[in-house]
């Protein structure tokens, strides 16, 4: 942590201006020993929005962020090892039967949480997950309905001004997004060619950065760094949009403020208030309520770490499931190598989707479903692929096979791991196996996109063989994945032209001629 960082920035009665280099904006204060309305841990997502809402209807509130109040325009950098700050590095401990290592990235730390490097992908629920086991026969029924839901959907669009297609291809009707589409990237482009020549829909990802200008949010210029913090505020991060606003409209915001443990009256009936940790002193607000915003990882931490003599087991324990059954979000990806030049590194880092395999419920063998995404890698991380390819190191997958607890790479479950060698299970064709039929006097080019060379034969991957429809879920995604990435023109890219009109919502993802990001 800098110096820049280390002591708190809303304080005295003013909090950051996010839109100001240097500027600030009034903040109002509340008094430790006086109680206030509501005091919300976290102020990401959750958090920053609830904050705003309940200070626009004249409620007192305190929001507490263990990160800093981070200045995009000052503190972000174009740079993948100055932005690992923003990410919640300490040690976390698992444990049980199957422990799960935790990424580096698992939480944000700072004001607007993990919005300010999530990758601004804005999808819905499809409307059947909600009834799992009244509509599809399996799962549970959720105990409200897509329909009860939607206009919540609609609202939040509409705050973030997400970016996307005319008309969506999945799914209920539900008109425009507020902006138009951004142009495709080099990777969305190759997803989109594979997706044609499946003969299955694709569509612009709908995403949280704004395609044209929003108030003082300027439109994105695709310098590719979403991942660690919008250094321009074109992405609507919880930072932006609402902790911005939440301030505005009387809340108050405690940057490098780590709560501790929630405190109940003497007879366990009600919270109190909120211990917490700031400037190397322990405090406590006092509130009516207490709203825990703090992600999967520290809302249970912090809940089983207030446990008292009433609640022997932690705050909202009387289940006994707080903590338990912790799932990481899977996202395996499968690298390859083009002829033509790709840029993977311009744009926001997913900006085609393809979910045929999450709405399309024939021919599975499988429960539920996938959304596919083009990706490309930054330098850094690109690098560091192409080491472990040259090296000979194995792929996830196959690395999986080895272990009795999921690595921290890993994605897939364990009924999903590889054998120790590709050739020794068909029904089983991982990346890593793919990658050892690629040919080895293939010269890599481009990168779009496992870590291996490109190879003609990755063309047998174009549809799901038999043998890969009969394996797990993520295999199929695997050999489905690779198929939306085969196709390798000979043709050289047309000159790339702005997307049509300068409405927000002009323009069509569709069209061919326009939809390509600048180089």
């Amino acid at each position: 942590m800098n110096g820049l960082q280390e002591s708190p920035r809303a304080r005295g009665g003013r909090a950051p201006d996010v839109f100001v280099r240097g500027g600030w904006q009034p903040m109002r204060e509340h008094a430790l020993d006086r109680p206030v309305d509501f005091a919300i841990v976290g102020a990401g997502a959750g958090g920053a929005t609830l904050a705003c809402q309940l200070a626009r209807q004249g409620r007192t509130v305190v929001c507490f962020d263990a990160g800093p109040y981070w200045r995009p325009l000052e503190d972000f950098a174009s740079d993948e090892i100055e932005q690992q700050k923003l990410y919640w590095t300490d040690d976390r401990l698992t444990g049980g039967d199957d422990p799960i290592a935790l990424g580096g990235n698992n939480c944000g730390r700072g004001v607007g949480g993990s919005t300010v490097h999530f990758s601004m992908i804005s999808l819905r629920f499809r409307p059947e997950w909600f009834r799992c086991r009244s509509a599809l026969g399996y799962g549970f029924d959720w105990p409200i309905t897509y329909e009860e839901i939607e206009p919540y959907y609609a609202a939040a669009e509409r705050a973030l001004c997400v970016s996307g297609p005319v008309r969506y291809p999945w799914g209920p009707s539900r008109g425009a997004y507020p902006y138009r589409a951004h142009p495709l990237n080099g990777p969305a482009e190759l997803l989109a060619r594979g997706a044609e020549r499946l003969g299955v829909a694709w569509a612009s990802t709908p995403l949280a950065t704004v395609s044209a200008p929003r108030g003082r949010s300027p439109p994105c210029v695709y310098r590719g760094f979403c991942n660690f913090g919008c250094s321009t505020n074109a992405k609507q991060s919880a930072l932006v949009v609402w902790a911005h606003d939440a301030v505005k409209a009387g809340a108050e915001i405690r940057d490098l403020a780590m709560v501790g443990r929630i405190e109940t009256s003497a007879d366990g009936a009600r919270v109190t208030g909120v211990h917490f940790h700031r400037e190397g002193v322990w405090h406590f607000q006092r509130a009516r309520h207490v709203v825990v915003a703090g992600y999967a990882i520290e809302t249970p931490r912090l809940l089983l770490a207030s446990a008292t003599a009433r609640h022997p087991h932690g705050l909202a324990n009387g289940s006994g499931l707080v903590g338990t059954h912790l799932t990481t979000h899977a996202g395996p990806g499968i690298w390859a190598t083009f002829d033509e030049d790709v840029r993977w590194y311009k744009g926001p880092p997913n900006m085609a989707v393809c979910e045929h395999w999450n709405y399309v419920d024939e021919g599975k063998d499988f429960h539920g479903g996938y959304a596919f995404m083009s990706q490309g890698p930054l330098p850094r991380g690109r690098r560091s692929w192409r080491l472990r390819a040259a090296c000979g190191a194995p792929t996830c997958a196959a690395r999986c096979s080895t272990t009795t607890a999921r690595p921290a790479m890993c994605p897939l479950p364990r009924s999903s791991r590889a054998p120790a060698t590709a050739s020794s299970s068909p029904t089983r064709s991982t990346p890593s196996a793919c990658a050892s039929r690629a040919s080895s006097s293939a010269t890599p080019t481009t990168t779009a996109g496992c870590s291996a060379t490109r190879s003609t034969s990755w063309a047998a991957c174009s549809r799901p063989s038999a043998a890969a429809t009969r394996g797990p879920a993520s295999t199929r995604a695997t050999c489905w994945a690779l198929a939306a990435w085969v196709a390798r023109p000979s043709r050289a890219w047309s000159t790339p032209t702005a997307a049509a009109g300068s409405c927000p919502t002009s323009g069509s993802a569709t069209a061919r001629s326009s939809r390509r990001a600048a180089a």
